[in-house]
């Protein structure tokens, strides 16, 4: 970790320490697979980034393939590179709907901040002049619109399965207990 500061490194290390990371996307290679067996060709043509008879070519891979690696190399091609089979494999995963994609996002989520960071939000509330609301606690989420609900819920859904691929795999529900983290 030479290229972190004292504090940042300090902190990745006591967590790799107690085994909080990092992610192995492998460990979800079942699950993924098992998702993807469930869904009807015409759930695949609904996905983001499906076209041109797309859909096809990962209906069958899906049905061929007994891991995420040969799945991926089943379904790229030149016109259909790696890194774009890999955003249209998590969004069947996850649940991420085609409509949520070109959207502008329904919500600023706050991860965490110091406290200059936070007298600037402060500042950014009282002006009004945020265009997106600002999320800094679950329950700050029952006040979105439609859409920001469903995307909150998408957001908590994905933490919840990220979570299953940590060395030690945390609880359901760390969205809605942990909250910002604040800074020195």
């Amino acid at each position: 970790m030479p290229c972190l500061p004292g504090r940042p490194a300090a902190v990745l290390s006591d967590a790799l320490r107690d085994r909080l990371g990092p992610a192995d996307s492998q460990r979800l290679d079942r699950a993924v697979l098992a998702r993807l067996r469930t869904l009807s060709l015409e759930e695949i043509a609904a996905l983001p980034g499906i076209s041109e008879g797309l859909e096809n070519r990962v209906y069958t891979a899906i049905r061929q393939s007994g891991s995420l690696e040969g799945l991926t190399e089943a379904i790229k091609t030149k016109r259909y590179p790696l890194t774009r089979v890999n955003r249209l494999i998590w969004s069947a995963f996850l649940g991420i709907p085609a409509s949520y994609t070109g959207q502008k996002p329904p919500y600023i989520r706050l991860l965490g901040a110091t406290p200059k960071g936070m007298e600037i939000l402060s500042a950014v509330k009282q002006s009004g002049r945020c265009a997106l609301p600002l999320i800094s606690r679950a329950s700050q989420a029952e006040q979105l619109d439609k859409t920001g609900r469903e995307v909150w819920e998408l957001e908590s859904r994905a933490a919840d399965l990220y979570a299953l691929a940590l060395p030690v795999p945390f609880s359901c529900g760390t969205e809605y207990t942990n909250g910002m983290i604040r800074g020195e």
